[in-house]
């Protein structure tokens, strides 16, 4: 898990640049600028074409988004607000897992050489209000605006 342990490092980096950044006169400009590079960060890390998910990079990760909480909440950020779920957002936890087997059925169709039945599941996943993005990386999914 040579990438987890790069996002482990990250930790470390960030936390002492973000708290340099406040002993240097509370330059709080600085300390969110170090959050969002710490994020754009461990993003380039995941969205890497050799990154494997396991249970070692699940801490890792979830000590990352513990220490953005905690940073960000210095500066009055409440990062994990956004998580807390009304009803809405647990049934589109809900969804989420399903959009992810149809991205993964639409992307075994294409493998096999069945591009009726992959066309089919991505005009299933529009008429969900998805938008899919084949990358190299892999596909990438959004809600439509």
């Amino acid at each position: 898990g040579g990438k987890s342990e790069k996002i482990e490092d990250d930790i470390k980096k960030f936390e002492s640049s973000f708290r340099k950044s406040m002993d240097d006169d509370f330059n709080s400009a600085g300390a969110i600028g170090i959050i969002f590079d710490f994020i754009k960060s461990i993003n380039s890390v995941i969205q890497g074409p050799d990154f494997k998910m396991s249970s070692y990079a699940v801490m890792v990760l979830k000590n990352a988004f513990e220490k953005i909480i905690e940073l960000g909440g210095v500066l009055g950020f409440n990062f994990s607000r956004e998580l807390e779920a009304p009803e809405s957002r647990k049934t589109a936890g809900n969804k989420r897992e399903e959009i992810e087997e149809f991205i993964e059925q639409r992307n075994n169709a294409r493998k096999n050489g069945d591009f009726k039945e992959a066309d089919r599941i991505r005009e299933k996943l529009d008429s969900m209000g998805i938008i899919l993005e084949d990358r190299k990386e892999g596909t990438i999914w959004k809600y439509k605006d």
